[in-house]
């Protein structure tokens, strides 16, 4: 693949780029982080809102740390993570995405990358959970710079860690066979109940 990627501490968003991903959030932090040059955001992804955040960038003199690769198909993902040094999940804040857990979190636990969130509910609960990463309450841009500055300054093994802190979970939680198993005994001790 000849896709360059910028040297650095590179955050990466794969995904939709609609209202609910609250990009609002994301470049306050862009902005807020701005003098350190090293640490780039990779946004890998499209949507409604891809046109107002890339003006976004512009006026608000980000084009150097923010980059927009477009979308990609999915059997690519692998490679943008394995570029990437942390995996970056944000949701609005709202009732209704307290309750969901985005998909893109277990994806991004499998990849063994640290997660860094602005999210509240069951998602911040499950990062928190497998202690793979540093959580911010939804559309809290200081503590989501705060977090992001935590992962950039420790060391690599540190890192190294809570990702693999999120794969262990991932596979005792997430991974098919294993959610299978877990259906396979409730629908076994429901039958015997009856």
């Amino acid at each position: 693949h000849n896709i360059s990627f910028p040297t650095g501490f590179k955050i990466l968003f794969a995904g939709n780029i609609g209202a609910a991903q609250d990009f609002k959030t994301i470049l306050d932090t862009a902005e807020r982080l701005i003098k350190i040059a090293d640490i780039h955001w990779i946004i890998v992804g499209d949507g409604r809102m891809t046109s107002w955040v890339k003006k976004e960038i512009s006026a608000r003199g980000l084009t150097q740390c923010f980059h927009m690769m477009g979308k990609y198909p999915l059997d690519m993902m692998p490679f943008f993570f394995s570029h990437s040094d942390a995996m970056l999940v944000t949701l609005k804040r709202e009732p209704i995405f307290a309750l969901t857990i985005p998909g893109k979190i277990q994806s991004y636990l499998s990849s063994g990358k640290p997660l860094v969130g602005c999210l509240d509910g069951e998602g911040q609960k499950i990062i928190h959970q497998a202690n793979a990463g540093k959580i911010a309450a939804a559309e809290d841009s200081k503590g989501l710079s705060e977090n992001i500055l935590s992962l950039y300054n420790m060391s690599n093994d540190e890192r190294v860690v809570l990702g693999l802190n999120g794969l262990r979970f991932y596979e005792e939680n997430f991974k098919k066979d294993k959610l299978l198993d877990k259906l396979e005994c409730w629908l076994i001790s429901l039958i015997n109940r009856s």
